[in-house]
């Protein structure tokens, strides 16, 4: 199967837990398809460059224009919540989707994924941060800028 209607190239993908979706993110368009995979039809376009779902499967997470970093339903496409700023390329859900992070200029913000109240804060200064990802429980956050950095996240 090949799914079409994807105008521009193709940057980030990202599966839905349960597989039922692909999200595909291209540039220089800035625009996220969701495609259902059974059936290969697109169900929604959204805006963003980059993607990655939850692992509930229904919220996805893009960073767009002017590195707007926006949380949408990925069926509906109504937006779940916007965050204020600017983000860079860096953003991740922990292994259980109760936490998010990204990465902004000089600093990763970790949130509630249920509230999106703020958790934590870490001010980072090694430069552009260009991956996040929880570890599997959801203790550790690695961020790669100039290195690897593991940051300890605490409980509640």
């Amino acid at each position: 199967m090949t799914l079409e209607n994807h105008t521009s190239r193709v940057v980030s993908l990202s599966f839905s837990a349960d597989g039922r979706y692909l999200a595909s993110a291209g540039s220089p368009n800035d625009r996220v398809n969701v495609w259902e995979v059974a059936s290969g039809n697109r169900v929604n376009a959204l805006p963003g460059r980059l993607v990655a779902f939850a692992p509930d499967g229904y919220r996805l997470a893009t960073i767009g224009t002017r590195n707007s970093l926006v949380v949408y339903d990925a069926e509906s496409g109504e937006t779940v919540h916007a965050f204020p700023g600017e983000y860079n390329s860096a953003f991740a859900f922990s292994a259980d989707g109760s936490l998010f992070a990204a990465a902004a200029v000089d600093q990763v913000i970790v949130w509630d994924a249920s509230t999106w109240e703020e958790r934590y804060s870490f001010h980072y200064f090694g430069g552009y941060i260009g991956e996040l990802a929880f570890s599997p429980d959801g203790g550790l956050l690695a961020i790669y800028g100039d290195g690897i950095s593991l940051w300890g996240i605490l409980g509640p």
